[in-house]
């Protein structure tokens, strides 16, 4: 990580202060957004990229998104890098999340996020 070959999603649909946070990302992977969760979740889940990072992630989107990333060997968590799973999600919410291939791919992610 820190070479510009992690690939990473961000969802630029967040505004304000929360995207601001990420910039230090921006230094260290190659950052994309296609503008799908779903193509952003699978493509975790697949291999394809390494992670997806959301400040607003819609709760209705999370569920099938977390199945998929953990299926596919991943984890799914949130800010301070909790798991997202046990936590009861309200489907009108949004939530802070990071999607990466390995826990500490995660990490190395939520490190990059200023407080």
């Amino acid at each position: 990580f820190g070479n510009g070959r992690t690939n990473v999603f961000v969802d630029h649909y967040m505004s304000g202060p929360e995207l601001g946070r990420l910039l230090e990302l921006y230094k260290k992977a190659w950052v994309k957004d296609f503008g799908s969760s779903a193509f952003h979740f699978a493509s975790v889940a697949s291999g394809n990229f390494d992670g997806y990072v959301s400040a607003a992630q819609k709760g209705h989107e999370l569920g099938a998104g977390y199945l998929l990333v953990r299926e596919g060997g991943g984890v799914v968590v949130d800010w301070d890098v909790k798991d997202l799973g046990p936590r009861r999600f309200d489907f009108g919410s949004k939530y802070q999340m990071i999607a990466a291939a390995t826990p500490q791919l995660a990490e190395a992610i939520r490190a990059c996020i200023k407080a």
